[in-house]
């Protein structure tokens, strides 16, 4: 210490064994510890099982699958059989059918007045009420045993 009472830098206090243990644990430890977090081990690729393919039994399709809409009761009834609901309202009928998987309600209205009511919307569900693919439904109805109307 000089007459102030401030200490003055020497190459003694640079080799104090005391200053020598903050400078390395105050400064280079936490680096070498922050760096030696880098690299070194190889990383584990993560494997992912393959996804489980579960066998889908083949669904023969028709050529075309036929267009609902513009179609009348009776065209309905030619292709699917009699329907498992009929339900007739005033501005409305519901005519719905029902495969294994799934239930499709065909919805006519009439056109103009005095003329056959055609389909105009169709519903596609599966039997949970969920929503459900109509090409899928359609192949379903086409291949499930018709009953035909008692006229017939």
């Amino acid at each position: 210490m000089d007459q102030t009472g401030s200490r003055q830098w020497t190459g003694a206090i640079l080799f104090n064994k005391t200053f020598l243990k903050k400078l390395l644990l105050g400064s280079f430890f936490p680096a070498i510890m922050f760096l030696s977090g880098c690299g070194g081990e190889k990383a584990h690729p993560v494997v992912t099982p393959s996804p489980v393919k579960r066998p889908v039994a083949p669904i023969p399709s028709p050529a075309r699958l036929p267009k609902l809409q513009g179609m009348t009761a009776a065209n309905l009834i030619d292709l699917f059989g009699l329907p498992d609901q009929d339900i007739d309202e005033p501005w409305v009928r519901r005519l719905q059918f029902q495969s294994s998987i799934c239930v499709l309600d065909a919805y006519l209205y009439p056109p103009h007045k005095n003329e056959e009511m055609t389909v105009r919307h169709i519903d596609v569900r599966d039997l949970q009420g969920n929503d459900f693919n109509q090409d899928s439904c359609l192949k379903r109805l086409l291949l499930k045993p018709r009953q035909k109307a008692l006229s017939e």
